[in-house]
């Protein structure tokens, strides 16, 4: 009797644990959810009639969540167009720091480091997106870029 009342209690105990991992994993759903439709929101309102509204909504976003990394790829969109080459740069490169294989970030990096007149880091970050790049005309169209550069 007492060996399965010790059962029973640590059958108890595992379930407690899994419920409680479960809510936890269920509230990082819930938040990423509201980070996305925020981030959605934010672009919208970049693209509409409140651009700096937006800019700043993803500004909080990232403000609370320094790793979101759809966030700063926004912001670093927004920054190459607007000519903010140097603020566009951080934001990749923290992009890269968190999810190395945020491929994308190597090309828009390597394309803003060029705007500055970095070629040496352009092309650096730029051979780093092609060599993993599996869409062959954006291979294509950035192995052009390279070849001019070199």
């Amino acid at each position: 009797m007492k060996k399965a009342q010790v059962l029973a209690l640590i059958i108890t105990v595992i379930l407690i644990v899994l419920l409680f991992n479960l809510d936890i994993t269920h509230k990082k759903e819930q938040e990423t959810k509201g980070s996305d439709s925020k981030i959605q929101l934010a672009i919208e309102k970049v693209k509409g009639q409140n651009p700096m509204e937006g800019i700043m909504m993803l500004t909080e976003i990232v403000d609370t969540e320094p790793e979101n990394v759809e966030a700063l790829f926004y912001l670093g969109m927004f920054s190459i167009e607007s000519g903010q080459f140097e603020k566009a740069i951080v934001r990749f490169q923290s992009i890269l720091s968190i999810d190395s294989s945020f491929i994308i970030a190597h090309r828009y990096l390597g394309e803003s480091l060029l705007a500055i007149g970095d070629t040496i880091g352009a092309l650096n970050e730029l051979e780093k997106y092609v060599l993993v790049e599996r869409d062959n005309e954006n291979k294509q169209e950035i192995n052009i870029l390279i070849n001019k550069l070199n």
